[in-house]
């Protein structure tokens, strides 16, 4: 199985992030709760394979980088690209227009597929890059030009990081992405979320914060 890796990149510190996800959970019907709640993962967990629609319990872990960005890691993985409950942009839009800063989350699907959102200050969004052979097309419901079939920057604007970040997308995509922005943390793979979010474990990463939300029981 080749690499898999779903990771969001704000630019903006841990404790603001933090605040504006509890948001993010509360608008969405999901109660903060305090520090992380074991569970026992069931066989193909929702918080890894299903939407988010499909999962009572959210988790985030939000872990500050040497480059005043900071990284994401969700379950389930694709929670911040999904639309908010306006219907009308990704999560990740609302997020950057509330904290008023610029983010994008990059997705690996088996060292093969990959796509890319990303979000301005005043809540613009683009999505680029496809899933599967076919192609694009659409992806968490938001359409996917023909010719933006690439994940790469077509709409973020950092003076300073442009540049260095179109090189890394072009040099080792997700790894030189991650290096470039977060360099030698880790983990910062899909193990953050397999071996510590989904099952509620404590994050091994110094300075990292877990956010947890559990929708009200029927």
């Amino acid at each position: 199985m080749g690499l898999w890796d779903h990771t969001a990149y704000v630019q903006a510190p841990v404790d603001e992030i933090v605040g504006a996800l509890r948001g993010v959970f509360d608008r969405a019907g999901r109660t903060a709760v305090v520090g992380p709640v074991a569970r026992e993962p069931w066989p193909r967990d929702p918080m890894q394979y299903g939407s988010a629609a499909a999962c009572s319990r959210w988790a985030a872990a939000v872990i500050a980088g040497p480059s005043g960005w900071s990284a994401v890691k969700t379950a389930p993985f694709e929670l911040l690209c999904e639309p908010d409950e306006s219907g009308t942009a990704p999560r990740l839009a609302a997020l950057g227009r509330e904290l008023g800063c610029c983010g994008f989350q990059l997705n690996l699907y088996d060292a093969y597929s990959t796509t890319l959102v990303e979000a301005g200050r005043t809540g613009a969004f683009h999505v680029s890059g496809f899933v599967g052979a076919d192609g694009p097309g659409a992806f968490c419901g938001f359409e996917v030009a023909a010719d933006r079939f690439e994940a790469r920057l077509y709409q973020l604007e950092v003076p300073g990081v442009n540049d260095a970040l179109a090189a890394a997308f072009l040099a080792d995509g997700v790894v030189a992405v991650r290096r470039l922005l977060m360099g030698p943390i880790e983990p910062l793979d899909n193990l953050v979320q397999v071996q510590y979010l989904i099952p509620g474990e404590p994050l091994p990463i110094p300075g990292a914060h877990a956010v947890y939300g559990e929708a009200a029981e029927a």
